[in-house]
């Protein structure tokens, strides 16, 4: 059984998290030659104590992401950290895919945004096709299942996105609580909504 183990270079606190078996290990060192000496060691000591539980890392499948933030630190490049164990070179990744949240190195959350975006709009549209011969109790289950639950799926992290990034899901999840409730494209949007129907956390402008 092999290991995969995800790096993920941060500027802050230093903590380490597995889950099953990804390995998400985050460093905040701001010295590119400490930073690599302490991936390198990290890297060393998880191969030798999974070797002994006759486990292995897959290093073909270990990548690292630096977090950019709003300060981009110029000399932290590609060559600067040159990570490599056992002759295994340690790629530099933009995005990674970590718990089903697609991580990119700015946390503009993007990326999986426009994941949600490609899961969503086909069953908004299958929802359109089907609505006058299903009820709405049927309509709001198909909602409920397949939008909504990716629309609240780690929320709260990439809800911090720009709010012109998020806007389409915004616009796609009013669209379609309108085919359900078979309301006109004008409708007002907060009568879309109720205690049980509620919209995603955007700016009140897109209401």
């Amino acid at each position: 059984m092999r290991t995969k183990v995800q790096i993920l270079i941060q500027t802050g606190i230093s903590f380490d998290v597995m889950y099953a078996d990804d390995i998400a290990i985050s460093y905040g060192e701001l010295n590119p030659k400490d930073l690599r000496d302490s991936i390198v060691d990290d890297l060393v000591t998880l191969k030798c104590f999974f070797n002994k539980l006759s486990l292995d890392i897959n290093f073909t499948k270990t990548s690292y992401l630096q977090f950019q933030g709003r300060a981009r630190f110029e000399y932290f490049t590609e060559k600067s950290l040159n990570i490599k164990v056992f002759n295994n070179k340690i790629e530099r990744v933009e995005t990674y895919k970590y718990l089903g949240l697609l991580i990119d190195e700015s946390l503009t959350f993007q990326k999986h945004i426009e994941q949600i975006k490609n899961k969503v709009t086909p069953m908004i549209y299958a929802i359109r096709r089907i609505r006058k011969v299903i009820g709405i109790k049927t309509a709001y289950q198909l909602y409920f299942a397949y939008i909504y639950s990716h629309l609240i799926f780690m929320n709260p992290l990439w809800s911090v996105a720009a709010t012109t990034t998020q806007n389409f899901l915004f616009v796609a999840q009013k669209k379609v609580l309108r085919f359900i409730q078979m309301k006109s494209r004008l409708s007002p949007s907060l009568e879309l909504f109720s205690e049980n129907i509620l919209p995603l956390p955007l700016s009140p402008q897109y209401i």
